[in-house]
């Protein structure tokens, strides 16, 4: 089984300590900051919903996407009576879904691409999808939240499901490298038990910047981002647990 289809009925409840909102605050205000107000929004990676369905509610047209069927499951039963297009895409194959004014890749899903080309690949096709004007956001974890998750064992446990993520990657883990962990989820009334391999890869800051270059998306903002979703213009990989990104496509760039 792979890891999206094992964690997506235990996703949620993983990361309900998220604070989602805070989190469409935060981008709103730095979009406000450079003059964006956008409407439309692509959510790439979107899992089961966490962050588009806030959009939704604050009144953007969303499409999204994920690859993993299980993962839009559980963001197709959430949707209510709010209207969203809900596509199977790769990110690394996105095709043209429209002209957006504002796409988004959150809660690290860039780094669960394991190789340079991937991102770039990714990077051009977000660019394809943006109106002029529009902004691409982002976060990646920093090498310090890689090197603490990837070598750390910890246990969620609700009333439903024990989930427990083992770490067995080096607290050393070197720039550039791709962490492991072994997830199992133990759904309780059923005894059902499903594990699955977790895989992400630390994206340089350096890299990134040469892949947007080539994508034709020159950064708006680079902000670290610390617990709480506190930002500081300084983005600093061994102190930040994420670094958030805010592109824009260049001028000049064919849709």
């Amino acid at each position: 089984m792979d890891a999206y289809t094992a964690l997506a009925p235990a996703y949620d409840a993983m990361t309900a300590d998220y604070d989602y909102d805070r989190w469409i605050d935060a981008i709103e205000r730095v979009l406000a900051e450079h003059g964006r107000r956008p409407s439309t929004v692509l959510d790439i990676a979107c899992g089961t919903g966490s962050s588009f369905l806030g959009l939704c509610d604050r009144g953007y047209d969303v499409t999204a996407c994920d690859v993993s069927p299980a993962m839009l499951e559980q963001a197709r039963a959430r949707l209510g009576r709010r209207s969203v297009e809900l596509l199977e895409v790769d990110m690394r194959e996105l095709p043209i879904l429209g002209s957006f004014d504002l796409a988004l890749c959150l809660d690290d899903s860039l780094n669960h691409l394991l190789s340079g080309a991937d991102v770039a690949e990714t990077f051009r096709g977000v660019a394809a999808n943006l109106a002029p004007g529009g902004v691409f956001v982002f976060d990646v974890n920093t090498l310090a939240t890689m090197r603490a998750g990837f070598s750390s064992v910890w246990q969620h446990e609700d009333a439903e499901r024990v989930v427990t993520w083992s770490g067995r990657s080096s607290p050393h883990l070197r720039p550039g490298s791709v962490g492991e962990a072994r997830i199992e989820v133990v759904a309780k009334r059923v005894g059902k038990r499903t594990s699955a391999l977790l895989r992400e890869r630390h994206h340089p800051l350096t890299e990134l910047r040469r892949r947007l270059d080539a994508a034709g998306l020159r950064p708006l903002a680079v902000y670290g981002q610390a617990e709480g979703v506190r930002l500081r213009p300084e983005a600093d990989e061994a102190v930040d647990r994420k670094v958030l990104y805010f592109v824009e496509r260049a001028e000049g760039l064919s849709g």
